[in-house]
C-alpha cells in the first residue's frame, strides 16, 4: 500500500497525457510516411514487372500493396481515435475545473448567506425606504416654498416691465402699494 504518495495534480496528469498523445501521434505519422514510401516503391516495381510481362510477380506485389494500403487506413483510424480520446480528456479536465470553480463559488455564497440575516435585511430596507421618502417629502416642501417666493418676485417683475412698456410710472407713484400699506379712504379722513 502506498500511504505516503502524494495525490496527482490534474493539470500535471493532463500535461503528461498530452505529451504521450503527441509522441504516439508522431510515431503514427512516421509509420504512415514509411508506408507511403513503401507504397511508391511497390507501385514502381509493379509497373516494371507488368511492362516486362511478369504478371505472377506483379500480382504478388499487388497483394502486398493492398496490405500496405489497409495498414495505412488502420493507422489513420488509430490516429483519429487517439485524437478523439485526447479531446475527451481535455473536455473532462475542463469539466473538473468548472466543478471546482462552482464548488468554490457555492461555498462563498453559503458564507455570504450565513452573514446576511433575512429579517434584519428586510428591516434595514424598510427603514431606508422610510427615510428616503421623508427626505423626498422635505425636499419637495422646500422646493415648493422656494418656487412660491420666486413666483411672486417674478410676477412683480413682469408687472413692472409691463408698466414700463406702457410708460406708466404707477409703481413709483404708489410706493405704499408695493410695501403693502394701502390706506382706505376712511383712514385718510380720520
Amino acid at each position: 500500500m502506498q500511504f505516503f504518495t502524494k495525490k496527482e495534480d490534474p493539470k500535471e496528469a493532463m500535461r503528461q497525457q498530452k505529451r504521450a498523445t503527441a509522441a504516439v501521434t508522431r510515431d503514427l505519422d512516421r509509420d504512415r510516411a514509411a508506408l507511403d514510401r513503401e507504397e511508391q516503391k511497390l507501385l514502381i516495381q509493379i509497373k516494371s514487372l507488368a511492362s516486362k510481362g511478369q504478371m505472377a510477380s506483379a500480382k504478388i506485389l499487388t497483394k502486398e500493396l493492398m496490405r500496405i494500403r489497409a495498414q495505412k487506413d488502420k493507422l489513420l483510424v488509430t490516429k483519429t481515435r487517439l485524437s478523439a480520446v485526447s479531446s475527451q480528456a481535455s473536455t473532462m479536465q475542463t469539466t473538473a475545473t468548472t466543478m471546482r470553480a462552482m464548488s468554490t463559488a457555492t461555498a462563498a455564497m453559503a458564507t455570504a448567506n450565513k452573514m446576511n440575516d433575512l429579517t434584519s435585511m428586510q428591516n434595514t430596507m424598510m427603514e431606508y425606504q422610510k427615510q428616503n421618502e421623508m427626505a423626498s417629502m422635505k425636499e419637495e416642501m422646500i422646493e415648493d416654498m422656494m418656487n412660491n417666493d420666486d413666483d411672486e418676485e417674478e410676477a412683480d417683475e413682469v408687472v413692472d416691465q409691463i408698466f414700463d412698456e406702457l410708460g406708466l410710472q404707477i409703481g413709483s407713484q404708489m410706493p405704499d402699494v408695493k410695501a403693502g400699506r394701502i390706506q382706505t379712504t376712511q383712514q385718510i379722513r380720520d
